[in-house]
């Protein structure tokens, strides 16, 4: 390896990933800690924040995809750039930067929990506020309440309630009108049915439940997986078994582009139905609010 392409190597993995996203356009939704937290500059139309940077480190991780690495892996992947023409690239970028407009405070890293996410207790469905919540995305009372549970839980001290749905580990996935976590131990969920030879796919339980209501179901008349989150894909594709039929609404987006592939790889007569069913929607529960505003 020759002296100018060290130089070239050192200076490009010197560039911090916080002031690279700046220069793209991208500003965190949070700044502290330790942690730069953004919507996803490599997927879009997401709703909530779910891609993390580690200052100290200069790493990122994207929980929607579980894509991670340094800057020049995020170079590559952002610019579809080779290795070499990402080092190019950053090395010789000496462009001014913009603000970053969340916190002039210096980032001092804490010590992490092994954990931050504990789960208190779980309950039966009856909070008013989780169910105006599912009202408002098109979730009736009745059906939310054969499939969630009303989940208690802290983050970092800090504690919050939250619709659940308990995965095949004994976690849960949570969401509410704020937040949405995978409270550990993080896995996808499956809904058996007797007697059935197909397979239902979904990204959470959200766009699950969306099914039903679209189609006027009070079950699945299916087995289901949902999957709380796509970096569980590879892990259902092992569990499974031989179905005759293969249903998939993922999202339409990148990460949910990606889970598909893995399925119909290991499945090709899978059907992704997502891009037939609402390929103008970025997944089920967006697509069944629209249908249902509009009746």
């Amino acid at each position: 390896m020759n002296k100018k392409f060290t130089n070239k190597l050192e200076t490009a993995k010197e560039v911090r990933i916080t002031n690279y996203l700046c220069r793209c356009g991208h500003q965190p939704s949070y700044l502290g800690n330790g942690r730069a937290k953004y919507f996803s500059p490599l997927r879009t139309k997401e709703r909530t924040p779910s891609f993390m940077v580690d200052v100290e480190r200069n790493t990122f991780c994207d929980f929607g995809t579980g894509d991670h690495g340094d800057i020049i892996d995020l170079c590559r992947k952002m610019e579809n750039k080779t290795f070499l023409e990402a080092i190019e690239s950053l090395s010789g970028n000496n462009e001014p930067l913009p603000p970053i407009h969340i916190s002039s405070q210096p980032l001092r890293r804490t010590p992490q929990r092994k954990s931050a996410i504990k789960l208190l207790r779980s309950d039966d469905l009856q909070h008013r506020a989780l169910i105006n919540y599912l009202r408002e995305r098109g979730i009736s009372t009745e059906i939310a309440k054969s499939y969630l549970n009303e989940v208690y839980y802290q983050v970092n001290a800090k504690s919050y309630f939250a619709l659940g749905l308990m995965n095949d580990k004994g976690g849960f996935a949570s969401r509410n009108k704020y937040q949405k976590y995978n409270i550990s131990p993080a896995y996808f969920s499956t809904i058996p049915k007797e007697g059935s030879n197909a397979m239902l796919l979904f990204e959470g339980f959200m766009d699950a439940l969306s099914y039903l209501e679209y189609y006027s179901f009070k079950a699945f008349p299916d087995h289901a997986i949902i999957l709380n989150s796509t970096v569980h894909a590879e892990k259902a594709v092992k569990q499974m078994g031989s179905y005759e039929y293969i249903d998939l609404f993922l999202d339409n987006d990148e990460a949910g582009e990606k889970a598909a592939k893995v399925f119909q790889n290991a499945f090709p007569h899978a059907v992704n139905r997502s891009k037939s069913l609402f390929p103008e929607h970025n997944d089920f529960n967006e697509f069944w609010m629209d249908v249902n505003k509009n009746n």
